[in-house]
């Protein structure tokens, strides 16, 4: 069977129809049932909730100890032979540099 363009096919339209309405069928009584929950007029019970103040509190306590982890003094392994000067030159004269530049602002040139 040959179809020509824009004939719809007699089986899927005797598929496709019916099949259809069942899923709109389906989608309707979703929404039913999701209306009947919502549909609650009882008043809303809140005893089990936990106070926001308490949730606040922890929160806080929680943020409190992380920075304190975060920002304590580093334990180090006994590395007590590190130089007093840590300015990088460790006595070793650079050959290109014979004295230290002066400061722009002293006027000195």
């Amino acid at each position: 069977m040959v179809l020509r363009p824009g004939e719809l096919d007699e089986r899927r339209g005797l598929l496709l129809i019916p099949g259809l309405i069942l899923l709109m069928r389906l989608v309707k009584r979703h929404y039913n049932h999701v209306a009947r929950e919502i549909d609650n007029r009882a008043p809303l019970n809140i005893r089990h909730l936990t106070p926001p103040l308490v949730v606040c509190v922890a929160f806080l306590i929680g943020v409190g100890l992380f920075l304190r982890r975060q920002m304590a003094a580093k334990q180090t392994d006994g590395d007590d032979d590190a130089p007093d000067d840590i300015s990088g030159d460790s006595g070793i004269q650079d050959p290109g540099r014979s004295r230290p530049a002066a400061s722009p602002d002293r006027g000195e040139g």
